[in-house]
This record gives structure tokens, sequence and C-alpha cells, in this order.
């Protein structure tokens, strides 16, 4: 069985008979679910039945990158002393902090997906127990059009953007049983007086979102940048990393370390899927992907050094404060 952390309003697989394909062409920013023709796109597994797309057949936004002095919000972090060697391997897969892997659905959320992981791991940390930040509530709750800072739920945006805005509207953290995942973009609920409890819970909240940190360097040497992007991952937390993905070998990545020379962004082409860096190996990073166990390595995925996809170019991760 794959993970669905949240039942959704459609299930394809409920269907037995041929989708209309064009139906689900998304936003210019969001690609077509389980096509690879365009090179500089990112989908998920296709793994179809009857003609219908398994649900975690996922369209990403596409965004240029943005070079890291231009982050507008997050603050960069550029030298960590840990004052202890980094292990060799490490990884924070089963340490009870980042949940399984989270199916998208046939939503371009991988930005709030990667977004409400980094807040996740944050609050499992602080509470020493594991606590799931509601992705459906940064989905609905940071729509917002300015320039470097565009988030449009389903039809895509920036994880830094989403930080922004639950940090300038004072937005309470809700969990994901209170606030569950829907796979649609819609209004957000804190300013709704549909569900007086619900209400209440979003403004009680487990925490919230006070900025964030980036962690890049201005060297240029590969080794610098891997070496400050790990010990970040070790102090803090798992980290929200965007990539670019090309061909449809990502798409049925199994346990292999993906090793693509086309992936690596540039300013033309930037990047366009967002994920939750978790860990690395002797050779590779280890990513989360949020389309479903059935992807990868049960949802997991190894992303070669030598063609990092982008991961070393602009990792963040959430700050927040709570009220014990």
């Amino acid at each position: 069985m794959g993970s669905h952390p949240a039942d959704y309003i459609l299930d394809f697989h409920d269907f037995d008979a041929f989708v209309d394909e064009n139906a689900f062409v998304p936003h210019a920013n969001c690609f077509i679910p389980g096509h690879y023709e365009d090179q500089s796109s990112s989908s998920g597994p296709t793994t179809t039945q009857n003609k219908v797309k398994h649900s975690s057949d996922l369209g990403a936004f596409s965004h240029k990158l943005l070079p890291p002095s231009n982050n507008p919000y997050c603050r960069n972090i550029d030298k960590i002393d840990l004052g202890t060697q980094l292990p060799e391997e490490f990884s924070w897969r089963d340490r009870g902090i980042l949940g399984m892997p989270r199916d998208q659905a046939a939503c371009g959320s991988c930005w709030a997906q990667a977004a409400g992981k980094a807040i996740t791991s944050q609050l499992s940390l602080h509470y020493n127990r594991y606590v799931e930040a509601s992705v459906q509530q940064i989905v609905d709750c940071t729509w917002e059009w300015a320039e470097n800072f565009t988030n449009k739920a389903c039809m895509g945006g920036n994880s830094y953007s989403a930080y922004r805005q639950f940090h300038n509207m004072g937005i309470n953290i809700s969990t994901e049983e209170e606030y569950p995942y829907l796979g649609i973009g819609g209004q957000c609920s804190s300013y709704r007086n549909v569900n007086p409890d619900v209400e209440y819970r979003i403004k009680t909240g487990v925490g919230r979102v006070i900025g964030c940190l980036q962690f890049t360097t201005e060297s240029s040497s590969y080794e610098d940048k891997k070496n400050l992007i790990k010990a970040a991952l070790y102090k803090y937390g798992p980290l929200v990393v965007l990539i670019k993905v090309t061909g449809s070998e990502f798409g049925i990545l199994g346990s292999q370390v993906y090793d693509d020379k086309h992936c690596m962004p540039d300013a033309s082409s930037g990047t366009n899927h967002a994920v939750t860096l978790s860990g690395w190996t002797k050779d590779a990073w280890e990513i989360q992907n949020s389309w479903s166990d059935l992807w990868g390595d049960k949802g997991y995925g190894y992303i070669s050094y030598n063609h990092d996809c982008g991961i070393s170019e602009e990792p963040i991760v959430p700050l927040l404060e709570f009220d014990d």
C-alpha cells in the first residue's frame, strides 16, 4: 500500500474508466502530471491503470532559481562550527521527526509539502514527539502575488514565501489532524467562521514561524558548500531544498543513486520541484519526496554529489517559537 496521509476528495483508482488528461493541464507554471516529453518538467511516478493516473502523478511548480543573495526573506548563514566531526553518513529518516512520505496528489503543492515537513521536524524536535504540521493550512493561507513572493496553492509557490506569510500574518501553526490535506487550494480557515472549533484550534496552534535560515556560501568549492549544508542538516534538522528534475528516470527511481548531468539548474532553466533534505551517504544526498512511499526507496531518494540537481544552491529551515 502507498502512503496516503489524508483522505482526498477524489481517488482516481475509484474510477474504472478513461480520464481525460486534458482536464489536468494546470497553470503554465505547473506541468502535466506524469508527462516527460518536456525535459524541463517534473512529475511523479506513472502507474497507469486503464489510462487512469495514480494519485501520486504530480505536477511540480517550475520557477527560476533565485541566486542566494537575492533571497528576500531568509537570513543567510555561511559558517557553522559544530565543534565535532561530521559522520560519514547521517539520516533523520528513522528518528521519529519526519513521519511517512506524503502524497501531494494531483496538486502542485511540493513547495508546501517541503515547507510543512520542515515545520513538522522542528515541532517534533521541540516537543520530543511526532507533531505533524498541516500542509493544507500552508496551501490555503499563504496566497501571494508579489515580486519574488508567489504562492498559488496547487499552481506552485515558494517555501520561504510561505514562511514569510505565516510570520507577517501571525498565523499559528495547526496540525494535520486539525486541518487535513485535501489536495486543492482553498480559503484560509483561520479567516472563516464555518467551524468554530477549527477556528479556535488554529488560533491556539502548536507554534509560530518567526523567520527562516538559508545556508549558502560565496565559496566556489562544492566541498565547502557540501560541508556547510551537512552541518546545517546535522544541527538544525531536515531542510527544504529546490531541485531540477529532468527525464522519466527520476519518476521511476528506486533505491539507486540518481546521477543525471542534465539536472543541474542554471539561470535559464532554474528549478521545478521542492523536496525535504533528510540526510547524506558517502556518495549522495538523501531526500524525502512528496510522491507517496510508492516512489523511490519507500518515498526517499538519493541524489549524487556529482550532479546534485540544485540541492546545494538554496537550502532553508524555518525558525519557530513556542508558548511552552
